[in-house]
């Protein structure tokens, strides 16, 4: 290549790099006169950066993860009094920690900038947080926003509420336009302009944020009143079911108090899912009167409260185990031996007795004197 000609490339490549600076500051001053926003244009979208769910961000809680989150941009939008921005998202988890925005500042302003956390566009704060603007940066930058923890509903939609505060337009929340592919398919972009919230026609279609979540565990709601014989005899085994639900949706299993002493005496073997019904069996030894309740406990071993009481009455003590019987231990065939034993019964029933002769673990007959 001679001289000449890389002159001429190079006095080409100035001017076009001339021209687009001139160009881009004067696209951040277009004021769109419905919205009364300034729309600025990048050409390039961001890398798309691979987060693995569980990752510790360096937060106050172990758990703490990103959990929603869009990423990509390529306009930047700024928005002033009385118009507002929001995104819409549905958490995975029910503890929502904190939330980053790719957010910067126009100019020097002296106004702070609050993110908020809603369960509806006209309702309540959740929570909200203000920022300095020392804190947010001229250029783009992802900003955290470090609120009170707040308990959400999993799956429900919420939505990120970016209020500049003061006058003008000097915060930029940058975002995407979805013309290739929704970028975010479970929320979008809204703006609150002219007196009312809407998507229609808006230039972005989700904002970049990202959300942090952990699982708190609530406890499962009191069990039913257990279900199950009333009456019965003892040592016999009667079946009993009781069903309860988790806040959460966490599986559940079940604490058995068999005597009414506000203390577990058996837990079911195995966690049921959410609003199943648990079924066990048990017996009793001594006949009287039992208090049967029952609690609950989720997989991360929050508990319930005892279930109302069941009212189990048992009757009918077994006898005690005879003394071993007493009698001839050798003798002839064809001659009769007499054979004695004794014991009590918790009642005070009468008692008859049942002979074995034979080893074979079975009752013979209701005698007390046997020819061999």
């Amino acid at each position: 290549m001679n001289n000449s000609l890389l002159s001429k490339e190079l006095t080409f490549g100035i001017a076009i790099i001339f021209i687009i600076t001139s160009i881009i500051p004067c696209m951040g001053q277009i004021i769109d006169k419905v919205s009364n926003i300034k729309t600025a244009d990048f050409e390039n979208i961001n890398d798309v950066i691979q987060t693995n769910k569980g990752e510790n961000h360096n937060a106050p809680y172990p758990e703490d993860f990103l959990d929603q989150f869009q990423i990509i941009w390529n306009k930047g939008i700024a928005v002033g009094p009385p118009d507002l921005l929001a995104q819409s998202f549905k958490p995975s988890e029910n503890m929502l920690t904190r939330i980053e925005l790719l957010v910067g500042k126009i100019g020097t302003p002296t106004d702070n900038l609050s993110v908020s956390i809603r369960s509806s566009l006209d309702g309540q704060d959740i929570t909200s947080i203000s920022l300095p603007p020392k804190e947010i940066p001229t250029d783009k930058d992802w900003i955290e926003f470090d609120f009170e923890d707040v308990l959400v509903n999993i799956s429900q939609t919420y939505y990120i509420l970016f209020t500049p505060l003061g006058t003008g337009m000097i915060y930029t929340w940058f975002g995407y336009d979805n013309h290739n592919f929704d970028s975010y398919s479970k929320g979008e972009a809204w703006l609150y302009a002219n007196g009312e919230w809407s998507t229609e026609n808006f230039a972005i279609k989700d904002w970049c944020f990202k959300t942090y979540v952990y699982h708190l565990s609530n406890p499962p709601y009191t069990p039913h009143i257990p279900y199950g014989p009333i009456v019965g005899l003892t040592w016999t085994p009667y079946s009993y079911s009781t069903n309860t639900t988790d806040p959460d949706g966490d599986d559940i299993r079940y604490g058995w108090d068999w005597n009414g002493d506000n203390n577990v005496d058996e837990w079911t073997e195995e966690f049921y899912p959410s609003g199943a019904t648990a079924n066990i069996s048990h017996s009793w030894n001594t006949s009287g009167t039992y208090n049967v309740k029952v609690k609950a406990e989720d997989i991360s071993g929050a508990q319930s409260d005892f279930s109302s009481v069941l009212v189990v009455v048992m009757s009918n003590d077994p006898p005690y185990t005879p003394s071993s019987p007493y009698g001839p231990i050798v003798g002839l065939t064809w001659t009769p031996y007499s054979y004695s034993t004794n014991t009590t019964d918790p009642d005070g029933d009468d008692i008859r007795y049942g002979w074995d002769w034979n080893g074979d673990n079975n009752v013979d007959g209701i005698l007390l004197v046997h020819t061999m």
